[in-house]
């Protein structure tokens, strides 16, 4: 079996097996594309799930090799299995990684199609967030069509911090198709506006509800200031409400994905929430007395020096991020020091999920089912004086 077959056959079980099973379990709602033959595409879509890219294969008539965070190619059989059946493209994360440029420039000359998603992570509040620079500059390097694809509530059926599926409608379909002749007619400021401004979608409040008895358990995953009296780590979640243990304050997530609490703080989306909890995060930084400023039990330490690499395990441990950099202590064997000036991306994985990648090595933690990586990466961003970056 030719590479070509296997994976055609691999996009067929999809359309086979996917179609109907995400129709039932997610409400997906797709709308069938059919791409241009014989030469390369580069289908870009804004990114709300972990499943997105099976969604946006269930779209296409062409198999799709889609640029991934070069975490999951470390992890042993399973990683060797996505390898042979998904071919999907290893990338580092938040920096340009000339080896994941040089992979899909081979994809395109052999008229492949190769799926990126250009905001580079998962929402975790329903708006997207920017798209990484060089995307269309790369579209035009490889001479590739481009199908802008749109997905539409994913993130209210699966959000990046939540644990339980909610009930409602998922929408997945192609908005535009620039062919490379168009494209080439355009300025690369001309198509990386067009680009962006394709790749917008609604952000709640939603018109579909988005239905569950525990719409709010794990938000604590990604907030960890509470929004009235200003006390870190207060924050726990249980069915639709999560509440600060100190002062009281509740807040319903609701079924169109805006936020209710029991007190008047001006705020009823979790974009709105996560922007004063940034602003906080800044006041605890510069005024917080503790040398330690977070720390936390994790279930699994790893680190690898490539995609090509198997992790090497710590197992269970703590971290601890103080205002000199990140301490990583196994409960067997030495404790790893990294200073903040060495971390060269910082950045959360899934739910409770931590990605430190440094110049020549990258550590990967697991934290327990309320784990928060987020705060991690924003105050580490403080640490660095980048606070304004965005966590992807």
């Amino acid at each position: 079996m030719t590479s070509t077959t296997r994976y055609d056959v691999i996009l067929k079980i999809v359309h086979l097996i996917f179609r109907p099973l995400f129709a039932a379990m997610y409400g997906l709602k797709y709308e069938k594309f059919s791409l241009g033959k014989d030469r390369p595409c580069l289908v870009l879509c804004n990114h709300q799930s972990f499943w997105d890219p099976v969604f946006v294969s269930t779209v296409y008539d062409r198999p799709i090799h889609f640029m991934a965070t070069d975490n999951i190619f470390t992890d042993g059989l399973v990683s060797k299995l996505l390898k042979y059946f998904l071919a999907p493209i290893p990338k580092k994360k938040q920096v340009v990684d000339l080896k994941a440029i040089k992979m899909t420039m081979q994809i395109a000359k052999a008229n492949g199609v190769v799926g990126i998603f250009p905001e580079g992570s998962c929402s975790y509040d329903g708006n997207g967030t920017s798209v990484v620079p060089g995307v269309a500059q790369l579209a035009r390097k490889i001479k590739a069509d481009i199908a802008l694809c749109n997905l539409e509530g994913a993130y209210g059926t699966i959000p990046r911090w939540g644990n339980k599926k909610r009930k409602g409608i998922i929408r997945c379909f192609n908005r535009k198709y620039i062919t490379y002749e168009e494209s080439a007619s355009m300025t690369e400021a001309e198509l990386s506006s067009e680009i962006s401004e394709s790749l917008v979608v609604k952000a709640p409040p939603y018109d579909v509800k988005y239905r569950s008895e525990k719409r709010a358990e794990y938000l604590e995953r990604c907030v960890y200031i509470c929004p009235s009296c200003g006390r870190k780590n207060t924050l726990v979640s249980s069915g639709n409400i999560i509440r600060c243990s100190t002062c009281g304050l509740e807040s319903e997530y609701r079924e169109d994905c805006t936020i209710r609490f029991n007190r008047d703080l001006g705020i009823t989306t979790l974009a709105e929430w996560l922007a004063l909890q940034k602003k906080q995060a800044e006041e605890l930084f510069r005024n917080d007395p503790d040398e330690c400023l977070f720390e936390d039990r994790v279930a699994k330490n790893a680190s690898y020096k490539s995609s090509e690499d198997d992790r090497i395990r710590y197992g269970e441990g703590l971290i601890r991020l103080s205002r000199d950099g990140i301490h990583l202590l196994p409960d067997s064997g030495e404790v790893i020091y990294i200073s903040a000036d060495a971390v060269k991306a910082i950045s959360p994985v899934s739910g409770i999920k931590l990605m430190i990648g440094l110049s020549d090595i990258t550590y990967f933690l697991v934290g327990n089912e309320r784990f928060n990586p987020y705060k991690y990466a924003q105050m580490l961003n403080f640490i660095q004086g980048c606070g304004e970056k965005e966590i992807k």
